[in-house]
């Protein structure tokens, strides 16, 4: 058995597989059973505005618990431990603030709207609304791109399916369930569907959770791991975290933006009973929202530990090591559903699956439904003189959710986020948010926002794309080793063309392209198609680490003893390919008692980094204030000469 095989093996049996596929008929039942009672528009899109307290806290629960939210937290803190805790406490707190007084969301159910960009054409005009619309669905379909991949990863994980071509097949079959019943039903189905998966996705939680803690126990959850800086496992503004201060505000003002005006979940503040219904949703929903992001934080912390601790029994090294790889099958992503499938017995795993599964759902439809119904309601319908009638508006609404799907298929399985999936998606989330919360604030709460300031302000948003770049993440390095070659040999690889790349071995190649180019002239354009896939799997490969004298004086001056700096020399200037190589070399230097005290600091000094106004959270934070600049400028340089008198109010 390989070493993914071993490190994949789960404890789902076929007793889980039928769980799961009996639970996930049951929201395409529910889709196809209330078409029947879909008469008009608003019961399509807002359930006809008739969610009372309860069930639009859990409505609106089921949706902001999916389980991408599962996973991109999960990985948070699988990789920066209770660190992480800052982004859910924040999100927290933004969310209750809004529900005590009331900011944006109480106004906007006031003038009784379907979608935000409904009220860009109310204060600022139609030509204002149909940028704002497709500049929503641009952002927002952007930003479930990776959707369809989480969910995916995660199944594979759990289910123990070590196999890259299993994605392809869980995203296919997991998308065609989704956009059954959401095609069907629209909002009404989605409610119903959410209610139900609220009630799962308690009781799942409540039991993954006491299974987590059990395998783990008490007295290590809260011990520092050997492998992480003690400061940074918990403090988000550490020396030596990945957050930052920066880090911290950009989430802050994401944070706050998104539960305004995130219209899939401002959606179930629009079709709440009443304002005040409206208001208490978001104040009660604050401590969902907090739970949604700690617990599977701490799933993810349970996983580092767990795995921290677990050997694959061919190298006797630490499985921890297997998720801090470079291809797909050895992402972070993975370590929090595969620790959940080796600690939960049969039977109970089938029925976190089905929640987890049903938290995939919930997200996914009423993502469909949201991004679906800005198309027809903020871009079609505005742009056709006559008008559409309902019909017509919701057969395009079923129309753009199919085809937003396919795209998401598409996307998930060619695109790799340069950056973490919670980063990518914060974001992507701010090339509507930047401009949404800009536009809609002026407009609620300054007389003198004009539509040439929110058009600034919405186009703004457009640069969180350069967020997503791959300038925003460092090209990997490329190695052939000794244990490149003996895995080639394993794999088949001829012998003529081994001994050709052995040209290269210990050569250290910078960047994919640059690594494929040097493959090719070794063993010829022909024949490199054929064989580049296995000779780049085969490779070590990972980011560069060398210290360097600037590397030194770096370290001397974050106050690391000098004992601890000289005991470095041996590696000076050596180029290590990966992490996990770098602090093999680290540790042989050191005492396993002062290497995971002094490890953080050593690893920032000799990383390769990306310069600072390139990293994806400057670029978020740079967004929004340029926003806000767009629209102060261009509303006091470029004001609305006539205003209506529901403009002006």
């Amino acid at each position: 058995m390989g070493e993914l095989e071993t490190v994949f093996k789960t404890n789902f049996g076929t007793i889980d597989w039928i769980i799961v596929f009996v639970y996930i008929c049951i929201p395409v039942v529910i889709g196809i059973w209330v078409r029947k009672y879909i008469t008009q528009l608003s019961d399509f899109l807002v359930a006809g505005r008739s969610l009372r307290l309860f069930l639009a806290i859990a409505t609106m629960t089921g949706t902001e618990l999916g389980l991408v939210t599962v996973m991109y937290n999960s990985e948070l803190g699988f990789k920066h431990g209770f660190s992480a805790f800052h982004v859910g406490v924040i999100e927290a707190i933004c969310v209750l603030a809004i529900g005590l007084t009331g900011f944006i969301v109480y106004k906007l159910r006031q003038m009784e709207i379907m979608t935000i960009p409904e009220f860009y054409e109310r204060r600022f005009g139609k030509r204002t609304r149909i940028i704002g619309g497709t500049i929503l669905a641009l952002g927002g379909i952007l930003n479930m791109g990776l959707f369809l991949q989480a969910g995916a990863r995660f199944m594979m994980g759990v289910t123990g399916y070590a196999n890259a071509a299993g994605a392809k097949v869980f995203m296919s079959v997991m998308l065609i369930m989704v956009l059954i019943y959401t095609v069907y039903g629209g909002m009404i189905s989605v409610v119903l569907n959410d209610f139900l998966q609220f009630v799962v996705l308690s009781i799942g939680m409540i039991v993954g959770s006491y299974f987590a803690i059990s395998a783990i126990g008490w007295d290590k959850l809260f011990e520092i791991p050997k492998a992480v800086n003690n400061q940074s496992w918990f403090s988000p503004v550490a020396e030596g975290s990945d957050f930052g201060s920066i880090y911290v505000l950009f989430m802050v003002i994401v944070s706050l933006s998104a539960a305004a005006l995130w219209q899939s979940g401002t959606i179930r503040a629009l079709s709440a009973k009443s304002p005040k219904i409206a208001k208490q949703l978001y104040a009660w929903s604050s401590i969902s929202y907090l739970a949604r992001r700690i617990i599977p934080m701490l799933w993810g912390i349970c996983a580092f530990i767990f795995f921290s601790h677990m050997l694959i029994p061919s190298t006797e090294k630490a499985v921890i090591g297997v998720f801090q790889g470079a291809e797909p099958l050895k992402s972070p992503q993975y370590g929090m559903p595969i620790f959940i499938g080796k600690v939960i017995g049969t039977g109970w795993l089938g029925l976190l699956a089905a929640g987890m599964f049903a938290a995939f759902m919930s997200t996914h439809d009423s993502y469909l439904l949201c991004w679906s119904s800005v198309i027809t309601q903020d871009i079609v319908s505005p742009l056709r003189k006559k008008g559409l009638s309902d019909k017509k508006r919701i057969l395009i609404t079923r129309i753009s959710i199919v085809v937003i799907g396919l795209f998401l298929l598409i996307w998930g399985l060619w695109f790799e986020a340069p950056v973490s999936l919670w980063n990518y998606m914060a974001v992507t989330g701010t090339i509507y948010l930047a401009g949404a919360f800009t536009v809609v604030v002026a407009g609620l709460y300054w007389k003198k926002a004009s539509s040439t300031g929110a058009i600034i302000a919405l186009f703004a948003g457009l640069i969180a794309v350069l967020g997503i770049g791959p300038w925003t993440n460092i090209d990997k390095a490329f190695k052939l080793d000794e244990k490149s070659f003996i895995s080639l040999n394993a794999k088949g690889a001829p012998p003529e063309i081994v001994n050709k790349l052995k040209e290269l071995e210990n050569e250290i190649i910078l960047g994919k392209e640059n690594f494929i180019e040097a493959i090719e002239s070794r063993i010829g354009k022909e024949q490199a198609p054929t064989y580049d896939s296995l000779i780049i799997a085969c490779a070590k490969q990972g980011i560069r680490y060398s210290i360097t004298e600037q590397s030194m004086l770096d370290l001397k001056s974050k106050k690391l003893p000098d004992n601890i700096i000289q005991k470095l020399a041996p590696i000076q200037n050596k180029i290590f390919v990966g992490k996990e190589n770098f602090i093999e070399n680290i540790n042989i230097l050191m005492d396993k008692n002062e290497h995971p005290r002094y490890r953080s600091s050593i690893i920032l000094c000799a990383a390769d980094r990306v310069p600072w106004y390139l990293t994806d959270k400057f670029i978020g934070v740079a967004t929004f204030f340029i926003a806000f600049a767009g629209m102060i400028f261009g509303s006091l340089l470029f004001p609305d000469k006539n205003k209506s008198a529901e403009a002006r109010s």
